[in-house]
C-alpha cells in the first residue's frame, strides 16, 4: 500500500429551518469551524486489468444534517483527489461514475459525479449533529489519467463542505426597495418570477416583463463602465444558469486553508498569477510563501484579496464554478418564499454588527456582540479583517441570528462579498453551467470555455461586506452587480463561494 497525503479542509454545517440542529449531541456555544478531516488516506496497488486504484479514507465534520422536511436538503462533502506521479505536477484524478464501484460505509451515501471529478458523501438519512464515515473507498480510474500500473503515485484526498440545494422557481428582487434590484417593469417593481431554465427576455417593459435595472443609476464607476443601462433589452440565453435547477453550494466562503491548499497543487508559473503577494500581512490577509510551499496562521478565517479571475480558477481546480446572480437570490431566499422589501440572507430585515469578538487575532474565535449576525461597516466602526467563516452560527440559533440562508448556507450577506456572473452585460450572459474540470491554463487563469474572461468581464458582487454599510448587504441589492476587475486586482473584503451544477 503507498500511502495518499490527507488533508484537512475547514467544514461547518447548518440546517436553517427551525432549529434542525437541537436536541444533538453538539456542543453548545463556542462554534468548531475548521473541522472536516479527511484521514487515515491509502492508496491500493493497481489492478493490471482495469487499470484502477483503490483510495480509502476516514472523514468526519460537524454540524452535519438531512431533513425531509422544508428546506428538503442535506449537506455533504465534495470529494476530489490530485494526484502526481514521481516528483511531477499535480493533475486531478478521474474517478469512476459507477456508484456500486465506490465504497460508501454504512449510514452514508456516496454519489459520483458524471464527469468522474469528485463524489458527494452524505447522510442516507434523516438526522443532524457530528457526521462521519471510515473506510470510504473510490476506485481512481487512473488509466484514464494515462497514469501506468507500475508509476509511484501521491494522491491527496481533498474535501469542500456543500449544500444541497433543490430544484425549484423563486423570486429574483425585492419589491424595488434595494440598489438596483430587479422588477417587472418601469412601473412594476414586483420581482422576477423564475420558474425554469428556459431563455428569458429582458425588454423595456412597463410592467410584467422582466425589466433591467443598473447600478448606474445611482453612481457611475469605473468598476461598473461595462454594465448595460436601466431598461436595456437583452436576453438570457437557456444555458445561462437562472438557479432553477438543483445544485450544490460551498456552504461557507473560501477560506484560506482552502487557498493554501490550491496553492500548494499548482505549478511556480500557475501560483504566481494566483497568490496575492503585494497584500501579505494586510488586513489579515495571512497567506505566506517558503521554498514554493504556502501555509497560512488563520486557516479558518474567510478569505480575501481574491480577484474574479482568482475565484473562477478555484472553481475550475476543485471540479465547481462561479454561480449566477440569480443563483445567489435563490439560495438566499429559497424556492417559494416571498421577497420582503430590504430583506437580508437570512430572510428578514434584521441586522446587527458584530463589533465584539473574543480570541486572539488569529482566530476571533467567538462574537460577544448580542445578537450579531454579520459584519460591515457603520459609523464608528471599520472592521479591519474578515471573521471565521460561521462564525454566527451555534446550535440552537435561529436562521436569522446564525446568519443563514433558507437552505443553510453561511455568510451570504457581509463578511466577504459573493463574487457572481452577472446579467448586466454581456460577458456575463454568455456564461453556461458547465462545472470546471480541475485543469488550468498554464499560466493559472480557468480555461473553461463559456466562462467570463480572465480580465474580470462578466463577474460581479452580491452580499456586501466588511468594508459597506449595511445597505450593501440585502439580498437583492446590485449596486455592484456587473463590476469589470483586472485579473491582479485585490481588495480585502473580495472573497469567493463556488457551486456545481447537478444533471
Amino acid at each position: 500500500m503507498t500511502p495518499g497525503v490527507a488533508l484537512l479542509y475547514v467544514g461547518l454545517s447548518l440546517a436553517c429551518h427551525g432549529s434542525p440542529l437541537d436536541g444533538t449531541d453538539e456542543p453548545s456555544g463556542r462554534l468548531t469551524t475548521a473541522d472536516l478531516t479527511i484521514s487515515n488516506v491509502a492508496v491500493g496497488e493497481a489492478d493490471p486489468g482495469g487499470h484502477f486504484r483503490m483510495v480509502t479514507f476516514d472523514i468526519r465534520w460537524s454540524h452535519s444534517w438531512r431533513t425531509s422536511s422544508p428546506p428538503a436538503n442535506w449537506d455533504a462533502a465534495w470529494v476530489f483527489l490530485k494526484y502526481r506521479v514521481g516528483s511531477g505536477d499535480w493533475r486531478h484524478a478521474t474517478l469512476s461514475t459507477v456508484p456500486a464501484q465506490h465504497g460508501a460505509p454504512t449510514g452514508s451515501t456516496l454519489s459520483p459525479a458524471p464527469d468522474g471529478k469528485g463524489i458527494f458523501l452524505y447522510r442516507s438519512e434523516d438526522g443532524s449533529g457530528a457526521f462521519g464515515a471510515s473506510g470510504v473507498s473510490l476506485r481512481w480510474n487512473h488509466g484514464s489519467d494515462q497514469v501506468p500500473d507500475g508509476a509511484a503515485v501521491t494522491v491527496r484526498v481533498l474535501g469542500l463542505e456543500m449544500v444541497f440545494i433543490p430544484e425549484g422557481g423563486f423570486l429574483a428582487g425585492d419589491q424595488g426597495a434595494s440598489y438596483a434590484s430587479l422588477t417587472r417593469g418601469s412601473a412594476d417593481n414586483r420581482p422576477w418570477p423564475i420558474s425554469s431554465e428556459n431563455a428569458v427576455e429582458v425588454t423595456g417593459a412597463e410592467s410584467d416583463g422582466f425589466y433591467y435595472r443598473s447600478s448606474k443609476d445611482w453612481e457611475t464607476t469605473v468598476w461598473n463602465a461595462a454594465e448595460d443601462t436601466t431598461g436595456t433589452s437583452s436576453t438570457l440565453p437557456a444555458e445561462f444558469p437562472k438557479g432553477h435547477r438543483a445544485i450544490y453550494a460551498m456552504k461557507y466562503e473560501t477560506t484560506e486553508r482552502e487557498y493554501v491548499e490550491f496553492l500548494n497543487t499548482l505549478t511556480a508559473a500557475q501560483a504566481a498569477n494566483r497568490y496575492d503577494r503585494a497584500n501579505n500581512g494586510r488586513y489579515g490577509y495571512s497567506i505566506t510563501e517558503s521554498g514554493g510551499v504556502y501555509s497560512t496562521g488563520h486557516p479558518q478565517r474567510a478569505c480575501g484579496f481574491l480577484s474574479p479571475a482568482d475565484g473562477f480558477a478555484f472553481a475550475d481546480w476543485a471540479g465547481l464554478r462561479p454561480m449566477s446572480e440569480l443563483e445567489f437570490e435563490k439560495v438566499s431566499r429559497g424556492s417559494g418564499s416571498p421577497a420582503i422589501p430590504g430583506e437580508f440572507a437570512w430572510g428578514t430585515t434584521y441586522v446587527r454588527n458584530a463589533r465584539s469578538v473574543t480570541g486572539s487575532e488569529s482566530d476571533r474565535s467567538r462574537v460577544t456582540t448580542s445578537g450579531a449576525n454579520s459584519l460591515y461597516t457603520e459609523q464608528g466602526y471599520q472592521p479591519q479583517f474578515p471573521l471565521n467563516a460561521g462564525i454566527f452560527f451555534e446550535v440552537g440559533k435561529t436562521r436569522e441570528r446564525s446568519g443563514a440562508t433558507y437552505y443553510g448556507v453561511l455568510d451570504m450577506s457581509g463578511n466577504l462579498n459573493e463574487t457572481c456572473v452577472t446579467i448586466g452585460n454581456a460577458f456575463g450572459r454568455s456564461f453556461t453551467s458547465r462545472n470546471g474540470d480541475g485543469r488550468l491554463a498554464v499560466d493559472g487563469f480557468t480555461d473553461e470555455a463559456g466562462w467570463p474572461l480572465r480580465d474580470g468581464r462578466g463577474a460581479g458582487f452580491r452580499g456586501g461586506t466588511l468594508a459597506e454599510d449595511q445597505e450593501a448587504l440585502r439580498l437583492s441589492d446590485r449596486q455592484e452587480a456587473a463590476v469589470q476587475i483586472d485579473w491582479s486586482h485585490r481588495h480585502i473584503p473580495w472573497g469567493f463561494r463556488g457551486v456545481r451544477t447537478i444533471p
